[in-house]
């Protein structure tokens, strides 16, 4: 997923660049039935689903990444899962999200701290790169991490940031 996050990743970046920041006119509530979640983003997402089969203990896995364009800011929100049986790391878990999502798209970390969603345990941080920075919360709900990402070009703001971190919850399995 490291390749597609940072080519889809950089392409929204410069499409939201050159848009400006003027504030979307409302958001709307986005429900995942499959991700067991619901959102509030500026409009409705576009997915991108990708299997992965390396070999390794974890595979076959599923990445979906869902992304939505505001106006000046880039919100994503995903997740992954693997095939059953599999038993994680929950520390090891988001550790890794966080060092493959900022060796994915050539950021450092600025700053991070332990969050919860509920009682899951989770990370919040900030990482950035020559053009963007990016606020991201990892959580890992069972065996599936979640990742949420607002990202914006260097030097702007994003107002909508806490809305949209605010707004996740997760919803009863089908």
């Amino acid at each position: 997923m490291k390749k597609r996050l940072t080519a889809t990743l950089f392409t929204l970046l410069l499409a939201t660049s050159a848009l400006g920041l003027q504030a979307p006119a409302s958001w709307t509530k986005f429900t995942s039935p499959a991700g067991r979640f619901s959102v509030m983003l500026p409009v409705e997402p576009k997915e991108e689903k990708e299997t992965k089969n390396d070999g390794g203990p974890l595979s076959p896995y599923t990445n979906t990444l869902y992304t939505a364009q505001g106006a000046g800011a880039v919100y994503l929100v995903g997740w992954t899962d693997y095939k059953p049986g599999v038993r994680i790391d929950v520390q090891g878990e988001i550790k890794a999200n966080r060092d493959n999502f900022v060796k994915a798209i050539g950021a450092t970390v600025s700053t991070e701290k332990p969050i919860k969603l509920g009682t899951h345990p989770g990370t919040e941080f900030v990482a950035e790169n020559a053009q963007a920075l990016f606020h991201v919360r990892v959580y890992v709900i069972g065996r599936r991490p979640y990742i949420l990402v607002a990202l914006r070009p260097k030097g702007s703001q994003d107002p909508n940031a806490d809305k949209f971190f605010s707004s996740f919850t997760l919803t009863p399995a089908r």
